[in-house]
């Protein structure tokens, strides 16, 4: 089942060849809990979930680039999973041999967040989404 409470986050992702990819995500924060602010709250505790992000030549497409995610630490790790923080972190060769280089607009990617309820079972939340521009090495000729 997916689910949707608040809105889906705008999210753009810059990504360089010639170099790891290391990105701290904003730490995850419970909306029933949250002010005009949305990044004000209780964190979320993110133990049991599984975030994944996805990359791909457009929202609709069918091939995929890249998924990374916590399943297996394939990606995405969880630094504080009770104070709702994770980092990504691919390998700078993963990043050339699977994300090519975009093209002006950007691949798209978009990141979902899957638990298990007690009560209404298996849940996917769609969470952030937008574009994701991918460069050649910064110094490259």
């Amino acid at each position: 089942m997916i689910i949707q409470t608040e809105g889906i986050y705008d999210s753009v992702l810059r990504i360089y060849h010639g170099e790891d990819m290391v990105i701290a995500l904003p730490a995850f924060v419970d909306p029933r809990t949250t002010t005009s602010d949305p990044t004000s709250g209780d964190p979320f505790d993110i133990t049991g979930v599984t975030i994944e992000l996805t990359i791909r030549p457009s929202f609709d497409h069918t091939t995929r680039f890249q998924l990374l995610t916590t399943a297996g630490s394939a990606g995405i790790i969880k630094e504080a999973p009770t104070l709702g923080m994770a980092i990504i972190k691919l390998a700078q060769a993963t990043v050339e041999a699977n994300i090519p280089i975009s093209p002006p607009q950007g691949w798209a990617q978009f990141m979902t967040l899957g638990w298990t309820d007690g009560t209404l079972g298996a849940l996917t939340k769609m969470y952030a989404r937008g574009p994701c521009y991918v460069y050649p090495a910064k110094d490259a000729a």
